[in-house]
């Protein structure tokens, strides 16, 4: 991330064209860091460490367990059961790309 920062601050014909990526980047790096730290590596760490007694009856442990249970049966479902949630992942990437794509091919001289 501290590599692409700099790269939106440039100034000139190089700043014009790489704008875009390094704020794309950072954005992306924040983005998918955050996701990965809130979600995946609690879960890793559960994990490893074992089954703990829980404490408490509260309202963050019956989530945290009923995300437990259901959690697998939720994965295998969107990933290998149902091909629109890569379909909708899919059209979403073209109908924010698509424009893009298409304002490049109308400023390119011909």
């Amino acid at each position: 991330m501290v590599v692409y920062l700099p790269v939106a601050f440039v100034s000139g014909n190089v700043g014009q064209l790489f704008r875009e990526l390094g704020l794309t980047i950072v954005v992306a790096t924040l983005f998918f860091s955050l996701l990965v730290s809130y979600t995946l590596t609690p879960m890793l760490a559960a994990r490893l460490a074992g089954r703990v007694e829980t404490r408490g009856d509260g309202a963050v442990t019956r989530l945290g367990e009923w995300f437990a249970r259901h959690y697998p049966g939720l994965v295998a479902h969107a990933h290998v059961q149902n091909p629109f949630i890569s379909s909708g992942a899919r059209a979403a990437s073209v109908s924010v790309l698509g424009p893009d794509l298409t304002e490049l091919d109308r400023r390119r001289p011909r």
